[in-house]
């Protein structure tokens, strides 16, 4: 917190303290809403990036006229732990996070069909 307080003020900014034991209904309401939103976001536009994927698999007769088969692996992977780094923020369980689980499960069905190899772990 005192690297943050630093940054702040280095910046121009002023930083107060309060240390709060509990917020009120209200409060508490309109934060979990705030980090709801904001997840909800990046939900959104990770199921968007797993669609293009889906796509471009779909599309492509055999993986090696668009890339090879460790790319579109690769690419997986790198979907799979973003997800995983999402998930990790949802504190509120965001009404997009299921769709965007669907996503990438619907991925992971159709790469392994497509590749013969088993994607989950």
């Amino acid at each position: 917190m005192n690297k943050l307080k630093f940054f702040i003020e280095e910046a121009g900014g002023n930083v107060h303290w309060l240390d709060v034991d509990q917020f009120s209904e209200n409060t508490q309401t309109h934060m979990i809403e705030l980090m709801n939103l904001e997840r909800s976001a990046e939900f959104i536009e990770f199921r968007d990036e797993c669609v293009r994927f889906i796509r471009e698999v779909s599309t492509y007769k055999e993986p090696t006229l668009h890339g090879s088969i460790e790319d579109w692996v690769i690419k997986f992977y790198r979907l799979r732990k973003w997800f995983r780094k999402l998930t990790a923020r949802d504190y509120f369980q965001c009404s997009n996070r299921s769709d965007a689980e669907d996503k990438l499960r619907e991925l992971e069905s159709l790469l392994s069909e497509r590749l013969d190899i088993n994607l989950s772990g």
